[in-house]
């Protein structure tokens, strides 16, 4: 069975970028955190989220507070355009990876996503 990924990005053409970079991965979509969170419950299984950690009014901290909270066995890993930012941020979270936005390449997406599955 395919692993099962949540990607929570507020734009819509770079989550269908990414949904094409994880064909392989069955990949669904939220726009928000609220819908992401709704997703979850209303989903049997998830296996990785991936967000963007510059939302504009979503506090990451406390959304991987609630995550966590929730769903303590999905793996996340979050895209951001100030990396350092990013994990210094969420140095004290359980985050499994961290990319370089806005623009990520195929090849470290793919790379981490599978570390991170594996």
């Amino acid at each position: 069975m395919n692993k099962q990924i949540l990607l929570i990005d507020e734009n819509y053409k770079t989550a269908m970028v990414m949904q094409i970079i994880l064909s392989e991965y069955n990949v669904l979509y939220a726009q928000t955190k609220d819908i992401g969170m709704t997703t979850l419950q209303e989903t049997t299984k998830v296996d990785l989220v991936i967000f963007d950690f510059d939302i504009p009014g979503m506090n990451s901290s406390k959304f991987i507070d609630s995550l966590r909270a929730n769903y303590s066995n999905i793996k996340v890993l979050t895209i951001s355009n100030d990396l350092n930012y990013a994990k210094k941020t969420l140095a004290d979270k359980q985050v499994d990876g961290f990319l370089q936005g806005p623009i990520v390449d195929q090849k470290n997406i793919r790379k981490e996503v599978i570390n991170i599955l594996n």
